[in-house]
């Protein structure tokens, strides 16, 4: 009797292992297949692997809109961009990670990403400032920045779409193309500017010219006297930037605003944007000259522009779009009675302080 009791005992951890073992298999094929080609790019494509719409969506018990099973979308694209779990950007540390998966590579592993992170910046520091998530917020440079009808409540989906627009094919970076409640008679298009297709093009193993389509590294950097460009970011950004930042491609205002930096309501002037930084000539002496930056530029695709006036520096030359970890001391902070409502810290600048100015402007 207790030899068939023995017997038995074995019989069903000899089943219970093939089962486990069965399922690892299983597992195994899933990730193999399924994984992978998630990972090529899992925002499109999907008549090979249909299943890969349940990591996304719930037909009859979606908490969201579009059928979305978070409620706020912000967890559910944090499952694979965040720390190597399927995509090789991973936005909340602010971290390339190559996976291996992808048939391009499209940075450098372990570079920082252009765009920065949400919680770090290149998976170590702490960033300073970010967007804020899932919170209202009075964006800059809207007419009033005590008017709580100018409030955003940020999400990743409120800049970003899951699937990329047909009528939009070159949209950079599946930004929306009409993002903010932008009437869709104004699209704000932002056009792609690679990873290129064509071997004759500049690719990560193909460096014809300095080029990074997704993280914070200079080809020519280390070379003497090379001027340097990254060509990081598509044409139409600055444009699209202004969808919540309404006034920041305007150099000087029309009429007073308050700006919340406790001059009250005044006429506002600022920088220029969507600027080219060769062939530039000063408007007071008459002299050409060019600005050197290894800070990212745009490079505009449209063939009707000179070659030497396609690089040019947008909003994201200066500023990351997702966190930075930059530091900002004395005169460079913003003080707590400013903007009370926004981020007093360091906005999003890729330099410390207002180390931005001096990389163009090299003789102040």
């Amino acid at each position: 009797m207790t030899d068939s009791l023995e017997i038995q005992k074995r019989s069903e951890r000899i089943m219970r292992n093939r089962a486990w073992v069965s399922g690892m298999i299983l597992i195994a094929m899933y990730l193999a297949l399924g994984g992978n080609a998630l990972a090529r790019y899992p925002h499109a494509s999907f008549t090979g692997h249909p299943d890969a719409c349940a990591a996304c969506h719930r037909v009859h018990t979606a908490t969201a809109g579009n059928l979305i099973k978070d409620p706020t979308g912000t967890s559910l694209c944090y499952s694979c961009h965040w720390g190597g779990l399927g995509a090789d950007t991973d936005v909340k540390n602010g971290q390339y990670v190559s996976t291996g998966e992808n048939e391009n590579t499209w940075g450098d592993p372990s570079m920082p990403l252009l765009g920065g992170g949400f919680a770090q910046v290149n998976g170590t520091s702490t960033t300073t400032s970010h967007h804020v998530m899932d919170t209202p917020m009075i964006p800059p440079g809207v007419n009033d920045y005590q008017d709580p009808g100018a409030a955003i409540t940020l999400k990743c989906m409120s800049c970003h779409s899951a699937h990329p627009d047909k009528g939009y094919p070159n949209q950079y970076r599946l930004l929306r193309v009409w993002p903010n409640g932008i009437a869709k008679n104004d699209p704000r298009e932002v056009k792609w500017n690679g990873p290129w297709d064509d071997a004759s093009q500049t690719t990560k193993d193909n460096p014809a010219r300095d080029y990074r389509a997704y993280t914070d590294k200079d080809w020519n950097a280390d070379l003497p006297g090379t001027q340097v460009y990254t060509m990081n970011y598509g044409d139409g950004m600055s444009q699209w930037c202004v969808s919540c930042h309404t006034k920041y491609l305007t150099s000087k205002d029309s009429s007073p605003y308050d700006a919340g930096d406790a001059y009250g309501a005044l006429v506002r002037y600022r920088h220029h944007a969507d600027t080219k930084i060769t062939n530039l000539v000063d408007a007071t002496s008459g002299l050409g000259y060019n600005l050197h930056t290894d800070l990212p530029l745009a490079h505009v695709t449209d063939p009707g522009i000179p070659e030497a006036d396609r690089n040019k520096m947008n909003c994201v030359t200066c500023h990351r779009s997702h966190g930075t970890d930059t530091v900002m001391v004395g005169s460079a902070i913003l003080s707590p009675t400013q903007r009370v409502s926004l981020p007093t810290d360091s906005t999003l600048l890729r330099r410390d302080n207002r180390g931005v100015c001096g990389n163009c402007h090299t003789n102040i």
